[in-house]
C-alpha cells in the first residue's frame, strides 16, 4: 500500500505544474487524486477513513498473508488509525487461524509490532529481530524498462545468503512487460536462483541464525537504499555466512577457494559449537566424503574437485 502518501504527494510542492492534479473534476475521495487542500494541511477525517477502509477491504476479501506499507503513514494524523488497523488485521488473522506479516519502513511503527523493511538495503550485522529487504532484479527500476541494469545471479544469491545469516528475509521483485510476459533475462535470473536453492535450500529455508552471521573481509553498507553504495563489492571465498537447523550448522562460502581448501576461522578449537563439538562435515550437493581437521586456527576442509553448483557452497556441519 502506497496510498497514505497521496495526500501530500499531490500538493503543489510535489505535483508537476500545469498538470491536472488540482482539477476539481479529478480530485476527491475515490477519484484519481486526493481532495483539494491547502499545502501542509493535516489529512482530513474523510481521507483517513478512506485510507483505512481500502486496507480493510483487502483484508476482508482476500485474507492476505502479508501487508506491505510504503511511507506516508508516519504523519501524526495516522497514529490512531494505524493502531486500529494493526489490531484489526492481527485479530482477523487469529480468526482465520494463520500467521500474518506487516512490514514498515524507518521508524513508522514501534519496535516489535511489525517487521522492519530495508528497501533496497540490508543489515551490516546480525539482528536479534526479524527484518526483510524488498528489492528488484533490476538496479534501476521496479517495472519493465527498455534499458535495465540487471544484477547477476551471483549477486542475487550472495545477497540472499547474507540477509538470511543476519536474521533477514528477501522479497524479490521482477518487472513483467505490459502484456504480462516475463522477459527472458529475468527468467534466467530466477531460474539461476532456483538452481542454487535446489542444491542449497536446506541451508536457507526454515533456518535460524547462529551466534554470529559470518566472517570475511567484505562488509556491506547498512541501511535503506544502500544498494548503489554497495555496487561493485564482490564476496570472496573468505566470506562465509552461517545458518542453523536442528543439529546442523551451515557454513556457506560465497565463492570457491582457488586452492580447493576452505578455512572457517570462526570454528577454531575453543569456540563452543556444542558440548561435544563436530561429528561430521559434508558439502551440500556432493556425495564425496570430505577430509577435515580442526585446530587453533579454524576448521579446515578439503573440497571435492568438482563443484556441486555455482555461486556459493554450503558446508553441512553435524554437531555431536
Amino acid at each position: 500500500f502506497h496510498h497514505a502518501f497521496h495526500w501530500r504527494y499531490y500538493e503543489p510542492s510535489y505535483a508537476i505544474e500545469k498538470s491536472d492534479t488540482r482539477d476539481p473534476r479529478y480530485a476527491g475521495i475515490n477519484k484519481i487524486y486526493p481532495p483539494l487542500h491547502e499545502p501542509g494541511a493535516p489529512e482530513s477525517k474523510e481521507f483517513l477513513d478512506n485510507w483505512r477502509d481500502r486496507v480493510y477491504e483487502v483484508i476482508d476479501k482476500y485474507q492476505p498473508d502479508y501487508l506491505w506499507f510504503d511511507f506516508g503513514w508516519h504523519e501524526p494524523g495516522f497514529e490512531e488509525y494505524k493502531k486500529e488497523l494493526l489490531a484489526y488485521y492481527y485479530n482477523r488473522a487469529n480468526e482465520w487461524g494463520k500467521e500474518v506479516v506487516i512490514t514498515y519502513k524507518h521508524d513508522h511503527l514501534p519496535d516489535g509490532v511489525a517487521i522492519l523493511d530495508l528497501e533496497r538495503g540490508q543489515m551490516d550485522t546480525l539482528s536479534k529481530k526479524k527484518w526483510i529487504t524488498d528489492t528488484a532484479v533490476d538496479l534501476k527500476s521496479w517495472c519493465y524498462i527498455d534499458d535495465p541494469d540487471y544484477k547477476s545471479v551471483n549477486t542475487l544469491v550472495d545477497n540472499l545468503i547474507d540477509r538470511v545469516s543476519k536474521n533477514g528475509n528477501l522479497l524479490l521483485n521482477i518487472g513483467p512487460r505490459p502484456d504480462g510476459t516475463i522477459p527472458e533475462e529475468q527468467k534466467e535470473l530466477l531460474l539461476g536462483i532456483g538452481a542454487w536453492l535446489d542444491t542449497n535450500g536446506e541451508a536457507i529455508y526454515g533456518t535460524r541464525p547462529w551466534t554470529t552471521f559470518g566472517e570475511g573481509p567484505t562488509r556491506m553498507n547498512f541501511g535503506q537504499m544502500s544498494e548503489e553504495r554497495n555496487r561493485g563489492m564482490v564476496y570472496t571465498a573468505d566470506d562465509i555466512r552461517f545458518t542453523t537447523r536442528r543439529e546442523y550448522l551451515y557454513a556457506i562460502a560465497l565463492d570457491w577457494p582457488s586452492d580447493g581448501k576452505l578455512h572457517v576461522k570462526s570454528l577454531k578449537k575453543g569456540v563452543r559449537i556444542s558440548p561435544s563439538g563436530i561429528r561430521d562435515v559434508s558439502l551440500l550437493g556432493s556425495d564425496q566424503v570430505l577430509e577435515w581437521t580442526r585446530d587453533e586456527n579454524g576448521l579446515h576442509v578439503i573440497l571435492p574437485e568438482n563443484r556441486p553448483c555455482e555461486h556459493a557452497y554450503s558446508l553441512k556441519i553435524k554437531i555431536k
